[in-house]
């Protein structure tokens, strides 16, 4: 816009220089007219030399003042041409300096606006990293509050006591009904209850054996003594991966179970009992997998398959030497030794009494000597 204005403007100058050019020009012709023919311009017949002569020097009077006018106007001119010439420039370099300020600003504006995105990006990476900070403190310190203390619950662990404690529950009122249904169809209700009873606590101690055994081998080949901290890692690591070796621990606890117990193969391909034999793994496998581990225990129970020594009975020709080992279900229905009904770890199945007839569910501890998670299950008797 600038740029036109100043070509409009040099436009009219050079009118108006070329209008003054032209009035000279004209000026001057007439002057030389009057010089060469003074009759036209005096009007009258001239009638002697000195006359001629005045208006000779008048005429050329006039065409110097003419001269001199024209020369004044050309000069006036140049000046208003010199000082829109000045005008001129000082509005280019005053366009130029504005244009000039105005990219030093966008640039600095770029500029500030790279730094505003560094700093948000720096500031996303810092809260990231004292987030993760402040979790890893937390839990080192959630760590250090539970260590060996196992009364104080990590909530973040899905397999915590209090869970397991719940599925415990929930194994005793859907799969160990579903699988009791099956066995009472040939059996009476304690053999029934007993050979349940049996599966729960040898895969109790199944998965006892398992975990010390694998943990020991862990504790000898790789810790070092009082590495409690790699310790709590790896026992934490091993919880998240225990439900990946179920399948397995549940074919060979089958196999245990078709060894020991000859009733077992005639339920082998029993779907109900199957999935109480895999749940039973699964929960067992989880309590040990605690640590400290959870506990169940049942009064008077022991193993059919474990010694106290944890190690397997003695087999000759694949069947156990002890009669002991053999299937409860085959012995016949001797009562138990007088024992008094405590409800404070124990609730009624079907019968109350003061005394237990036979136990039918055992009582889950936090860990062993520690504080009670479920009441077991008994039957109560009279007698």
């Amino acid at each position: 816009m600038g740029e036109y204005m100043d070509f409009g403007l040099l436009y009219l100058l050079t009118q108006r220089f070329y209008l003054i050019c032209y009035r000279y020009c004209l000026h001057l012709c007439l002057n030389i007219l009057c010089w060469k023919y003074p009759n036209i311009v005096e009007n009258k017949v001239p009638t002697r030399k000195n006359s001629s002569d005045e208006r000779q020097a008048r005429n050329q009077q006039n065409c110097e003042q003419l001269l001199k006018k024209a020369q004044s106007e050309i000069d006036i001119l140049r000046s208003e041409k010199q000082v829109l010439e000045s005008e001129k420039q000082d509005a280019l370099s005053r366009d130029q300096n504005h244009a000039r300020v105005q990219q030093q600003l966008e640039d600095l504006l770029k500029k500030a606006q790279s730094e505003i995105d560094r700093l948000h990006a720096e500031k996303q990476v810092l809260e990231s990293e004292k987030q993760d900070a402040f979790n890893r403190l937390s839990t080192l310190m959630s760590s250090k509050l539970r260590d060996n203390n196992p009364n104080i619950a990590d909530l973040s662990d899905q397999f915590r006591p209090t869970k397991i404690g719940e599925q415990f529950t929930e194994l005793y009122d859907n799969e160990w009904t579903d699988a009791f249904s099956v066995l009472e169809q040939q059996y009476t209700e304690k053999q029934g209850i007993t050979f349940l009873l049996d599966i729960i606590m040898e895969a109790y101690v199944f998965c006892e054996h398992e975990l010390t055994a694998s943990w020991n081998y862990v504790e000898k080949i790789f810790l070092t003594e009082g590495d409690t901290v790699t310790a709590k890692c790896l026992k934490d690591a091993r919880k998240k991966k225990i439900l990946d070796d179920i399948s397995e621990k549940k074919r060979e606890f089958s196999t245990d179970l078709s060894t020991h117990y000859t009733k077992y193969p005639s339920f082998a391909n029993n779907d109900a009992i199957q999935k109480y034999i895999s749940k039973c793994v699964q929960l067992c496998l989880l309590m040990n997998a605690n640590d400290p581990p959870v506990v169940i225990e049942c009064p008077g129970w022991h193993s059919h398959i474990w010694t106290q020594g944890h190690t397997r009975m003695p087999m000759v020709n694949g069947k156990p030497t002890s009669r002991k080992a053999w299937v409860v279900i085959e012995i016949d229905e001797q009562p138990m030794p007088r024992q008094d009904f405590d409800k404070a770890v124990f609730k009624e199945y079907t019968c109350r009494g003061p005394y237990v007839e036979y136990f039918v569910w055992p009582i889950m501890y936090l860990h062993r000597n520690g504080p009670m998670l479920a009441k077991g299950i008994a039957q109560g008797n009279h007698m």
